[in-house]
């Protein structure tokens, strides 16, 4: 199948799930010091839209696919509940204001590196049909020069990257979102627990 022909929903919610644990776990490792409590694990549901509205989706009908690219070894993640990403986090949807998330998980087994399939699955979303906007959670320096450029000349789909690190906006020619604020709200961070 070649990469247009892979038909997706308007909304596509990329995510790298080993990035995602790897920040997730250390936020909330790190926060329940800094507002000494001991952080519960992050709602993902209420990760997953505070993604989707920091990244400009309205309330409405929308239909948004979400997306988990993990390595075999990784099945479950630590920070946040539901985790199990081959049973609780594939073929399963939710239903919120802003509209229908349906959850597929693809696991590397030993064929590539998650990396790569990241690439791979960023690549055939910037010529997909039907893909209006792409937002995509993960370390965009991993995923090489030509997924940085297929992403850049997609033509009529808005681009969003997540990541913990605010120097990646100015790196990357698409716009950038700061994971944490979803991440801290998730874990059930209160902003005056930050003053």
């Amino acid at each position: 199948m070649k990469k247009e022909d892979l038909k997706t929903d308007e909304i596509v919610i990329l995510i790298d799930a080993s990035y995602l644990e790897k920040i997730g776990h250390t936020m909330r490792d790190f926060f329940s010091h800094i507002v000494k409590r001991k952080l519960p694990k992050a709602d993902l549901p209420a990760l997953i839209e505070g993604l989707a509205l920091d990244a400009g989706i309205r309330p409405g009908d929308n239909h948004i696919q979400v997306i988990f690219i993990h390595p075999n070894l990784l099945q479950k993640l630590t920070f946040c509940e539901p985790s199990d990403l081959n049973e609780e986090l594939h073929s399963v949807a939710f239903r919120s204001n802003l509209g229908e998330f349906s959850f597929s998980s693809f696991s590397t087994e030993a064929l590539t590196s998650s990396d790569s399939m990241v690439a791979d699955f960023a690549q055939a979303l910037s010529v997909s049909q039907g893909t209006r906007q792409v937002i995509l959670v993960g370390d965009m320096a991993l995923y090489g020069d030509e997924t940085v450029k297929a992403l850049q000349e997609a033509k009529d789909r808005e681009v969003c990257h997540f990541s913990i690190d605010p120097n990646e906006a100015a790196r990357f020619p698409f716009r950038h979102c700061n994971l944490g604020y979803s991440l801290l709200h998730a874990l059930g961070v209160r902003p005056e627990e930050l003053e």
